[in-house]
């Protein structure tokens, strides 16, 4: 592990010194897996050995990687498009369509004319074009909830402000048939519910915590008296609770969220302990708990779960903090070789870790000044 100079920067060149072998265990393993990238092993045979165990965690990162390569490239077909081709009007602004979605009949507006169309007509739930139903326009803009959230995160300022507003509208749109946030539980529609679940994720993905954290405290004080409340939506608006936190700085109200979340999830909806053990890992650095961090980091990334972002990042700092500095520079490089290959943001920020116990290293490892030596001799010296 050392760093070479190129065109006059530094970059780090990582060895696999501090991986092992998913199979056998050993370390500085040669191959990786090529389908998910994210499994090593010391050769074909090791990998055919532990296929079994790994089948399962490859389909479930070769889905999140094809994912993330289709965003892309239709997102660069999206650029293409616009850049080549001369954008359609429309009907109701007669301007060029911005964030165009369309209707069953075929027909493509702006989406917030569309949506003011619909408030400026309650009774017309129809196109403006040829009268054909457009019901459901509130949940045909779903698609189009996902691309405003994302771009509401790369925009800053009243750019932002627009997309933000209409992802939200779009997750309201679905709530228009009833008087009341409780009136909404209590219809015992699904959509709705699983309605609510959502925004409470698309509020933490645009950053708004505050709001995310009074969505879900209005959610639990009516879950009682909801007959159609699932667990699983009861735990995910506390996960999305305990998030808002973390994402506001309140590492112990987090904890306070989380910590007995961990423990029901214990007997039930297993699979969110990886994540539900990350959180509490960072939370628990960001208090000075190293010694627990670690322990959470450990178990998030357990049963070769390890593709969480950030979790390895945490347990090399809080090792850090305690000197641990060799057990360090393993779970970062781990991180570097099993997190979310796809995010190169991510691979660069535990990349910065490395070069940060690195250093820590070296300064640990710089001999005792010459100074120091001399006085000492000549102290000796002087006794004699």
């Amino acid at each position: 592990m050392k760093e070479d100079s190129k065109d006059g920067s530094d970059e780090l060149v990582i060895d696999r010194s501090h991986i092992e072998c998913d199979c056998c265990g050993k370390p500085r393993p040669t191959k990786n897996c090529s389908r998910c990238l994210s499994y090593y092993y010391c050769n074909r045979e090791c990998q055919l050995k532990h296929w079994k165990e790994h089948k399962h965690w490859c389909s479930a990162l070769k889905e999140k990687y094809d994912s993330f390569q289709e965003k892309r490239q239709s997102g660069e077909k999206e650029k293409g498009k616009r850049d080549d081709k001369e954008p359609d009007e429309c009907a109701i602004c007669l301007e060029v369509i911005e964030l165009p979605i369309s209707l069953e009949c075929g027909h493509v507006f702006c989406v917030s004319c569309l949506i003011h169309y619909h408030d400026a007509n309650p009774g017309k739930n129809s196109c403006p074009n040829c009268r054909g139903d457009a019901q459901n326009i509130g949940l045909k803009a779903s698609g189009q909830m996902v691309i405003f959230t994302e771009r509401a995160k790369k925009s800053e300022g009243a750019e932002k402000e627009m997309y933000v507003n209409l992802a939200l509208r779009q997750i309201d749109a679905a709530f228009s048939r009833h008087s009341s946030f409780k009136d909404h539980l209590d219809s015992k529609d699904r959509l709705v519910v699983d309605t609510i679940v959502a925004k409470t994720t698309v509020l933490g993905e645009l950053n708004m915590h505050h709001e995310v954290i009074d969505t879900v405290d209005k959610f639990m004080n009516i879950c009682d008296t909801a007959d159609d409340i699932r667990p699983y939506e009861i735990m995910h608006a506390r996960l999305g609770k305990g998030k808002a936190h973390l994402g506001l700085e309140e590492w112990q109200s987090s904890l306070d969220v989380l910590k007995p979340l961990y423990e029901h999830c214990k007997k039930k909806h297993q699979e969110y302990l990886f994540t539900i053990a990350a959180d509490i890992c960072r939370a628990e650095y960001e208090l000075g708990n190293y010694q627990e961090a670690t322990l959470q980091g450990c178990r998030a990334t357990a049963l070769h779960n390890r593709f969480i972002p950030g979790v390895h990042k945490y347990v090399a700092l809080s090792q850090m903090k305690m000197g641990e500095i060799s057990r360090a520079k393993f779970a970062i490089t781990a991180g570097i070789f099993h997190e979310a290959q796809w995010d190169e943001e991510n691979k660069k920020e535990n990349k910065e870790v490395l070069r940060v116990i690195l250093a820590e290293e070296a300064q640990n490892n710089k001999p005792k000044s010459s100074i120091s030596k001399k006085k000492g001799k000549k102290k000796g010296r002087g006794k004699k």
